[in-house]
C-alpha cells in the first residue's frame, strides 16, 4: 500500500458537514429579499440619466455662426478652345488670357523648394 492510496481512501471517508439552520436562514432571507434587483436597476439608470445630464450641460448648444464668408468658386482653367477664341481676337487677349492663367495658378502653388529644379533638369552622367 502507498502513501497515495491511504490518503485517497482517508479522503473518500470525509463527507461535508450540512449547513446549519442559522446559515439556511441568513441565506433564505439573503435570498428573498424582494427589493434587491430593484435597487440595482435603479442606481444604473440614475447613472445613466446623470450621465445623459452631463454631456448635455457640456455640449453646449450653439447657432452657426453668422456672416461667414461664402467660399469662392475655383474657376477651371482655361481650356484650348479659349486660347484659340483669344489668339483669334488678337495677340493681347492671348497675352490677357495667359497672364490671368498665371497669377490664378501663382497664388494656388506653393514655391519649389531651392535646388530640386536643377536636380529635375540634370542630365544623367553629366554632374560632376
Amino acid at each position: 500500500m502507498t502513501p497515495d492510496d491511504a490518503l485517497a481512501r482517508e479522503l473518500e471517508s470525509l463527507r461535508p458537514r450540512p449547513p446549519s439552520p442559522e446559515l439556511r436562514r441568513r441565506l433564505g432571507r439573503r435570498l428573498s429579499w424582494p427589493g434587491r434587483g430593484r435597487l440595482w436597476g435603479a442606481r444604473a439608470m440614475a447613472a445613466a440619466v446623470a450621465g445623459a445630464a452631463v454631456g448635455l450641460v457640456l455640449h453646449r448648444w450653439s447657432a452657426p455662426p453668422v456672416g461667414l464668408p461664402q467660399p469662392v468658386a475655383a474657376l477651371p482653367p482655361p481650356s484650348v478652345f479659349a486660347y484659340q477664341q483669344a489668339f483669334a481676337r488678337s495677340s493681347a487677349d492671348l497675352d490677357a488670357l495667359l497672364d490671368e492663367q498665371a497669377v490664378r495658378t501663382a497664388q494656388n502653388v506653393t514655391p519649389l523648394r531651392a535646388g530640386v529644379v536643377p536636380n529635375l533638369l540634370a542630365v544623367k552622367g553629366t554632374r560632376e
